[in-house]
Protein backbone atom coordinates (compact mmCIF):
# COMPACT_ATOMS: atom_id res chain seq x y z
CA UNK A 1 0.00 0.00 0.00
CA UNK A 2 1.29 3.20 -0.78
CA UNK A 3 2.26 5.35 1.90
CA UNK A 4 1.81 9.34 2.00
CA UNK A 5 4.36 11.65 2.80
CA UNK A 6 2.44 12.50 6.21
CA UNK A 7 2.16 8.91 7.24
CA UNK A 8 5.84 8.80 6.44
CA UNK A 9 6.94 11.98 8.31
CA UNK A 10 4.16 12.11 11.24
CA UNK A 11 6.91 10.53 13.87
CA UNK A 12 9.20 12.97 13.28
CA UNK A 13 9.45 15.66 15.78
CA UNK A 14 7.20 18.62 14.75
CA UNK A 15 8.16 22.58 14.78
CA UNK A 16 7.53 24.45 17.82
CA UNK A 17 4.62 27.11 17.24
CA UNK A 18 7.71 30.09 15.94
CA UNK A 19 9.47 27.74 13.14
CA UNK A 20 5.47 26.88 12.14
CA UNK A 21 5.29 30.46 11.85
CA UNK A 22 8.32 31.44 10.34
CA UNK A 23 8.07 28.36 7.62
CA UNK A 24 4.87 29.15 6.53
CA UNK A 25 5.25 32.95 6.02
CA UNK A 26 8.15 32.49 4.05
CA UNK A 27 6.25 29.50 2.05
CA UNK A 28 2.57 31.13 1.24
CA UNK A 29 3.81 34.25 -0.84
CA UNK A 30 5.60 31.44 -3.25
CA UNK A 31 2.50 29.22 -3.11
CA UNK A 32 -0.09 32.56 -4.24
CA UNK A 33 2.54 33.17 -7.05
CA UNK A 34 2.58 30.19 -8.34
CA UNK A 35 -0.98 29.68 -8.42
CA UNK A 36 -1.30 33.44 -10.19
CA UNK A 37 1.38 32.25 -12.70
CA UNK A 38 -0.27 30.07 -14.32
CA UNK A 39 -3.83 32.60 -14.45
CA UNK A 40 -4.44 35.53 -16.84
CA UNK A 41 -7.52 37.01 -15.19
CA UNK A 42 -8.43 40.43 -14.41
CA UNK A 43 -7.13 39.81 -10.53
CA UNK A 44 -3.91 38.17 -11.77
CA UNK A 45 -3.16 40.90 -14.22
CA UNK A 46 -3.76 43.80 -11.43
CA UNK A 47 -6.95 44.91 -13.54
CA UNK A 48 -8.83 45.01 -9.98
CA UNK A 49 -7.29 44.79 -6.92
CA UNK A 50 -7.58 42.12 -3.58
CA UNK A 51 -9.46 44.13 -1.80
CA UNK A 52 -12.02 44.43 -5.10
CA UNK A 53 -11.89 41.09 -5.45
CA UNK A 54 -13.07 39.93 -1.81
CA UNK A 55 -15.72 42.62 -1.80
CA UNK A 56 -17.08 41.03 -5.20
CA UNK A 57 -16.65 37.89 -3.63
CA UNK A 58 -18.99 38.64 -0.49
CA UNK A 59 -21.84 40.71 -2.69
CA UNK A 60 -21.46 37.81 -5.34
CA UNK A 61 -22.21 35.07 -2.09
CA UNK A 62 -24.00 36.82 0.03
CA UNK A 63 -25.99 39.19 -2.18
CA UNK A 64 -26.36 43.04 -1.72
CA UNK A 65 -24.39 44.48 1.43
CA UNK A 66 -24.02 47.22 3.12
CA UNK A 67 -21.02 49.41 2.40
CA UNK A 68 -20.76 50.20 6.42
CA UNK A 69 -20.46 46.22 6.97
CA UNK A 70 -18.49 45.26 3.57
CA UNK A 71 -15.91 48.26 5.14
CA UNK A 72 -15.84 46.62 8.41
CA UNK A 73 -14.92 42.87 7.04
CA UNK A 74 -11.74 44.82 5.06
CA UNK A 75 -10.88 46.41 8.36
CA UNK A 76 -10.71 49.92 6.72
CA UNK A 77 -12.61 53.16 7.59
CA UNK A 78 -15.87 53.77 5.67
CA UNK A 79 -14.56 57.02 3.89
CA UNK A 80 -11.82 54.44 2.84
CA UNK A 81 -14.44 51.55 1.40
CA UNK A 82 -16.42 54.62 -0.37
CA UNK A 83 -13.43 55.62 -2.74
CA UNK A 84 -13.24 52.36 -3.79
CA UNK A 85 -16.54 52.02 -4.47
CA UNK A 86 -17.04 54.51 -6.20
CA UNK A 87 -14.05 53.22 -8.64
CA UNK A 88 -15.69 49.33 -8.61
CA UNK A 89 -19.48 51.20 -9.97
CA UNK A 90 -17.87 53.03 -12.65
CA UNK A 91 -15.66 49.73 -13.75
CA UNK A 92 -19.11 48.51 -13.84
CA UNK A 93 -18.22 45.82 -11.44
CA UNK A 94 -20.95 46.51 -8.64
CA UNK A 95 -24.18 49.04 -8.65
CA UNK A 96 -25.12 51.07 -5.40
CA UNK A 97 -29.29 50.64 -4.70
CA UNK A 98 -31.21 51.97 -1.34
CA UNK A 99 -31.68 49.23 1.44
CA UNK A 100 -35.13 49.63 3.27
CA UNK A 101 -33.86 52.72 5.41
CA UNK A 102 -32.97 54.68 2.56
CA UNK A 103 -29.78 56.23 4.39
CA UNK A 104 -28.42 52.97 3.60
CA UNK A 105 -26.36 52.23 0.92
CA UNK A 106 -26.59 48.39 -0.53
CA UNK A 107 -23.78 46.97 -3.17
CA UNK A 108 -24.56 44.29 -4.63
CA UNK A 109 -22.60 42.13 -7.83
CA UNK A 110 -23.41 43.75 -11.81
CA UNK A 111 -23.12 41.68 -14.52
CA UNK A 112 -19.26 41.80 -15.99
CA UNK A 113 -18.19 41.46 -12.07
CA UNK A 114 -19.88 38.18 -11.57
CA UNK A 115 -18.24 37.37 -15.16
CA UNK A 116 -15.05 38.57 -13.68
CA UNK A 117 -15.36 36.20 -10.80
CA UNK A 118 -16.17 33.41 -12.82
CA UNK A 119 -13.17 33.60 -14.66
CA UNK A 120 -11.16 33.73 -11.69
CA UNK A 121 -12.68 30.90 -10.13
CA UNK A 122 -12.10 28.70 -13.11
CA UNK A 123 -8.65 29.37 -13.81
CA UNK A 124 -7.95 28.81 -10.02
CA UNK A 125 -9.73 25.44 -10.21
CA UNK A 126 -7.28 24.50 -13.31
CA UNK A 127 -4.53 26.14 -11.83
CA UNK A 128 -4.80 23.88 -8.20
CA UNK A 129 -5.00 20.70 -10.37
CA UNK A 130 -2.23 21.09 -12.07
CA UNK A 131 -0.15 22.33 -8.79
CA UNK A 132 -1.46 19.24 -6.61
CA UNK A 133 -1.89 16.36 -8.70
CA UNK A 134 1.09 14.58 -7.60
CA UNK A 135 0.59 15.30 -4.00
CA UNK A 136 -1.28 12.07 -2.93
CA UNK A 137 -4.98 12.15 -1.60
CA UNK A 138 -4.44 11.70 2.11
CA UNK A 139 -2.08 14.69 2.09
CA UNK A 140 -4.97 16.65 0.11
CA UNK A 141 -7.53 16.06 2.67
CA UNK A 142 -4.90 16.55 5.70
CA UNK A 143 -4.58 19.83 3.95
CA UNK A 144 -8.34 20.47 3.53
CA UNK A 145 -9.12 20.07 6.83
CA UNK A 146 -5.94 22.05 8.39
CA UNK A 147 -7.46 25.21 5.79
CA UNK A 148 -11.29 24.43 6.73
CA UNK A 149 -10.49 24.58 10.56
CA UNK A 150 -8.40 28.02 9.95
CA UNK A 151 -11.60 29.46 8.21
CA UNK A 152 -13.73 28.58 10.47
CA UNK A 153 -11.77 30.14 13.46
CA UNK A 154 -11.76 33.24 11.41
CA UNK A 155 -15.48 33.32 10.36
CA UNK A 156 -15.73 32.96 14.27
CA UNK A 157 -13.77 35.69 15.24
CA UNK A 158 -15.88 39.25 15.76
CA UNK A 159 -15.71 42.06 13.14
CA UNK A 160 -12.55 44.51 13.91
CA UNK A 161 -13.42 48.32 12.99
CA UNK A 162 -10.43 49.79 11.11
CA UNK A 163 -8.18 51.58 13.02
CA UNK A 164 -7.58 55.13 12.97
CA UNK A 165 -4.33 56.16 10.86
CA UNK A 166 -2.04 59.53 11.41
CA UNK A 167 -1.33 61.32 8.63
CA UNK A 168 0.94 64.30 7.89
CA UNK A 169 -1.52 66.83 8.43
CA UNK A 170 -2.90 64.64 11.35
CA UNK A 171 -0.26 64.75 14.03
CA UNK A 172 -0.65 62.20 16.69
CA UNK A 173 -1.58 62.26 20.10
CA UNK A 174 1.56 62.59 21.42
CA UNK A 175 2.54 65.45 19.67
CA UNK A 176 -1.00 67.00 20.23
CA UNK A 177 -0.49 67.24 23.54
CA UNK A 178 2.45 68.62 23.67
CA UNK A 179 1.30 71.30 21.88
CA UNK A 180 -1.76 72.07 24.18
CA UNK A 181 0.64 71.63 26.93
CA UNK A 182 0.85 75.73 28.27
CA UNK A 183 2.71 74.55 31.87
CA UNK A 184 6.64 74.37 30.51
CA UNK A 185 9.11 76.51 30.01
CA UNK A 186 8.65 76.00 25.61
CA UNK A 187 5.40 77.47 25.98
CA UNK A 188 6.41 80.29 27.92
CA UNK A 189 9.40 81.56 25.91
CA UNK A 190 7.29 81.12 22.70
CA UNK A 191 4.05 83.41 24.28
CA UNK A 192 5.34 85.63 26.53
CA UNK A 193 4.76 89.42 25.19
CA UNK A 194 6.73 92.22 25.94
CA UNK A 195 5.85 94.67 28.79
CA UNK A 196 4.22 96.86 26.17
CA UNK A 197 1.99 94.25 24.62
CA UNK A 198 3.95 94.89 21.33
CA UNK A 199 5.20 91.91 19.22
CA UNK A 200 8.62 92.14 18.63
Amino acid sequence: MKCSNYEKNRDEAQPDMQEFADTLVRLMPRLVQGLMHQERNHLARGLITVPQFWTLQHVATAGATCMHELAQRLGVKSSTFTSMADKMVRQGLVKRRSGADRRMVMLEVAAKGRAILDQIYREKRQAVKRLYAEVPASDRAVYLRVITQVVQNIDAAPLRPARPRHTANQPSKRHRQSRTDNTGPVHAATTQRPASGKTP
